[in-house]
């Protein structure tokens, strides 16, 4: 059946992307999950709309698009879906995102086809319920997952990872990329360098005016490399927001830092090569040097160049800022 959730003592009511009637609001179980409006299908089959019309937990099946159109809803659960994360592998797309119960929530993976239709059901990746902030890549045999969890308590984040199927489905356990000591933030994100994994993130176990860059390497089974972790950045300020591509011979490494800001809102971005393992490669070199409180860091590597996306508000509102620069960061 169809399923949203509802307060205690609401009538249920029809949301505008909701297909089913409305019937009762009755308790999850167990109850302290919360209520939950319980609908009957309207149509007594499949309608082709990119909903489940006929609430049978699948959408527009046996169903023949003639064009691509959207928005597209992949998820159907009775929690919060949020920070929902993105990859592709020439083939079928992954999507994976946190089901929220309040202090983080599961993390769960479904697999799409291109036209973005869901293929089979959605699977967990987690054992705790206590993730947040996942990204994928492929890597290119398994999907790539990492992401941050709090299983551990007393303000520990760690920086986990799993491989996933082609179905999306897991392949032997989860992993812990981080020492005891991580209090990682942001999102994880994720590189293949051809052999093996690159995760790197932003973690705060200096303090919160502290955070540092963080790298480790794994195999292609999410298995941590013996060496461990490996701290990138040592600046005074804050390090957050890190982006790895690699480049075919090196790690790319951008990331916005606070060393040289004279005020807050006046960190620069920063670019750096990284070696395999993770150790850098000569100086940092700025890839900005006016920006204003800049976010929402992207960084692609195109097989010749890298390409920068943030935004800023050096303008005195924010706008979205673009460069394209070699390996080293010279360019335009």
């Amino acid at each position: 059946d169809c399923r949203t959730t509802c307060l205690d003592d609401e009538s249920c009511r029809e949301t505008p992307d909701d297909p089913c009637t409305n019937d009762v609001c009755g308790l999850l179980d167990p109850p302290n999950l919360g209520r939950i409006c319980t609908h009957e299908p309207v149509s007594a089959g499949e309608v082709c709309d990119y909903r489940d019309s006929d609430c049978d937990g699948e959408v527009d099946e046996g169903m023949v698009r003639s064009a691509l159109a959207g928005p597209f809803r992949f998820t159907d659960g009775v929690l919060p879906a949020v920070e929902p994360s993105l990859a592709w592998n020439t083939v079928n797309y992954v999507v994976t995102w946190i089901e929220d119960a309040g202090g983080g929530g599961g993390l769960w993976a479904r697999r799409l086809t291109a036209a973005a239709a869901p293929m089979g059901a959605a699977h967990r990746v987690d054992a705790a319920g206590r993730a947040r902030a996942p990204g994928a890549i492929w890597s290119p045999r398994a999907w790539a997952v990492a992401w941050l969890d709090e299983r551990r308590g007393g303000g520990a984040v760690d920086v986990r990872a799993a491989v996933l199927d082609t179905a999306a489905v897991r392949i032997g356990a989860e992993q812990v990329l981080t020492s005891a000591a991580a209090r990682a933030e942001g999102r994880p994100a994720l590189g293949w360098d051809g052999s093996g994994l690159g995760v790197v993130w932003s973690d705060e176990r200096l303090g919160s005016d502290l955070s540092e860059i963080w790298f480790a390497r794994a195999g292609a089974d999410a298995v941590p490399d013996p060496a461990g972790e490996v701290r990138v950045t040592d600046a005074p300020g804050v390090s957050r927001e890190p982006r790895l591509a690699w480049t075919g011979t090196s790690w790319a490494l951008a990331w916005i830092d606070g060393r040289d800001a004279a005020a807050p809102g006046e960190e620069q971005i920063l670019l750096a090569a990284l070696d395999a393992a993770g150790v850098v490669a000569g100086s940092p070199v700025p890839l900005t040097t006016e920006a204003r409180a800049p976010h929402d860091l992207a960084l692609v590597w195109n097989g010749g160049r890298l390409a920068v996306t943030w935004t800023d508000s050096r303008a005195g509102f924010d706008r979205v800022f673009l460069r394209v620069v070699d390996a080293s960061g010279a360019g335009d």
